[in-house]
């Protein structure tokens, strides 16, 4: 059997920052608050410096060529806020002192933060922020926030937040990874918290390793687009609040791109918390930009079709061309070049030798994808003596105290198709993933036209399925897709 588990890993490697430029982004993040540091304006006994988001909680990504490498940093002045304390003033200091030095052809507003440009792909977003209250540790914050054009302070706590996603990840972990470590450092006058260094992937958790392939998916499928994407602080949100210790990133993403398809077939506005500031909403933009639900849910069944396809398939083109649509060319032809799978990974006997693997289409060979619909396969599992009605479209076969259908039932798949409006086509494929290479004359994956209803035999042993896809205008509009695994 082909171990995606171990493959995917192998992928991941492929996603992390290199070496050079973690150093030269530690290299210019040190200069950065060392400058701010030694700034007379800013700079005194009890302010802090530090990062939050990816790089806190060790999620980064090497983008995309043509993204950058975002590094958001928090500069906490010595102030404690009051109601009615404007936010102008303080946001004004923060970009005087690098206007008026060395950073003055770099820097420019943006939006809440201060952002420092470089040309090496990379910038560094300042947000200037406020002391809550008089705590010993100032976890909770007032950071800036744009509503309607204008900045306000409100509630911000990326240091519990980090905390809560540490505990998130490493519940199931038997060693403390590197970026739990003490990361502080102290220079003159503030308190500066190193940029954190980066576990190898190896010692990353199953979650950040599933969170770090959904974000470049993310990327990839969101490629040229500026507005309305999903932002990196609500999808990881998601994901955490779904994880419950799966060690196989095969089987979390797996997890996680079914939750996604649900939760986009309900077509129903969302909110996504803040864990530990119940007041804060990630999702709050969305109420009044509705594109960001419309745009998540496209991802969401793309990422479904493209996943699930990844993880089944047993042909190394289809493989290949899932994984490329995924994460990008770059990515899979630095996988499929390495060495070690040129002699065990694509020289697999099955991979390599099937000729009937010709017959397996991919729908997006025929027409573009464009899925915005939720559509629903159920199915009936008919003996002679008994007919099971199985409506949970992914998870077949609870039949008596077996995980699996039997041979020779008869399956009936339906298609709801509710949801879709105008005139349509339907197309059906099945796949049948052979065990036995006495059954290898008999694969399958052929697309053809149909109707609501398929019918199809158990046959052989296999993790087989089934998929239907819904056409309007050359477009492939809405998809699902339901596993048929069989033993005798």
């Amino acid at each position: 059997m082909i171990d995606y588990n171990h493959l995917l890993n192998q992928v991941g490697v492929k996603l992390q920052l290199p070496e050079n430029k973690y150093n030269e982004l530690k290299k210019n993040y040190n200069a950065l608050t060392e400058y701010i540091d030694n700034n007379h304006i800013l700079s005194d006994s009890n302010g802090e410096m530090y990062v939050q988001g990816s790089f806190a909680i060790d999620t980064a990504i090497l983008p995309l060529k043509g993204n950058d490498v975002d590094v958001d940093m928090v500069t906490r002045f010595d102030t404690l806020w009051i109601p009615g304390m404007q936010v102008q003033p303080f946001y004004d200091k923060l970009y005087d002192v690098f206007k008026e030095g060395r950073y003055s052809n770099l820097v420019e507003e943006h939006k809440s933060v201060i952002r420092i440009n470089y040309s090496n792909d990379y910038h560094f977003d300042i947000m200037p922020v406020l002391k809550k209250d008089n705590e010993k540790d100032y976890k909770r914050i007032k950071g800036v926030h744009i509503d309607e054009n204008q900045k306000k302070w409100v509630d911000r706590a990326p240091k519990l937040y980090k905390e809560w996603y540490d505990n998130k990840a490493i519940a199931n972990l038997s060693y403390k990874p590197f970026y739990l470590l003490d990361n502080k450092l102290n220079l003159r006058d503030m308190a500066v918290e190193n940029l954190p260094q980066p576990n190898y992937y190896e010692d990353k958790p199953p979650l950040t390793r599933a969170i770090q392939f959904i974000k470049r998916a993310r990327d990839k499928f969101f490629f040229g687009v500026c507005d309305y994407v999903p932002q990196s602080i609500v999808l990881t949100t998601m994901i955490s609040n779904l994880y419950e210790g799966e060690h196989k990133i095969d089987e979390l993403l797996k997890k996680i791109c079914i939750n996604f398809y649900d939760l986009a077939a309900k077509k129903e506005e969302f909110v996504v918390y803040n864990p530990v500031n119940a007041t804060e909403e990630f999702t709050e933009k969305w109420k009044n930009e509705k594109n960001y639900y419309t745009n998540f849910f496209k991802f969401a069944y793309w990422f479904y079709y493209k996943v699930l396809n990844l993880l089944s398939t047993d042909n190394k083109n289809h493989f290949k061309r899932h994984l490329e649509d995924l994460l990008g060319t770059t990515t899979t032809n630095q996988l499929i070049n390495n060495e070690i799978y040129l002699g065990s990974f694509w020289n697999n006997y099955y991979w390599k030798n099937n000729k009937y693997l010709v017959q397996d289409q991919l729908i997006e060979d025929m027409y573009e994808l464009d899925l915005r619909f939720p559509v629903q396969i159920s199915n009936e599992i008919i003996s002679k003596e008994n007919t099971y009605n199985r409506n949970h479209r992914r998870y077949l076969s609870r039949i008596y105290k077996n995980s699996f259908i039997l041979h020779n039932y008869s399956l009936k798949f339906t298609v709801d198709l509710s949801s879709v409006t105008g005139l349509y086509n339907i197309f059906w494929k099945v796949r049948n993933i052979v065990e036995n290479p006495s059954n290898y004359n008999q694969i399958r994956g052929k697309i053809e036209i149909g109707s609501v209803e398929k019918t199809e035999n158990s046959s052989f042993n296999g993790n087989h399925f089934v998929e239907c896809y819904i056409v309007q205008k050359n477009k492939v509009v809405a998809m699902d897709r339901i596993e048929v695994p069989i033993r005798n």
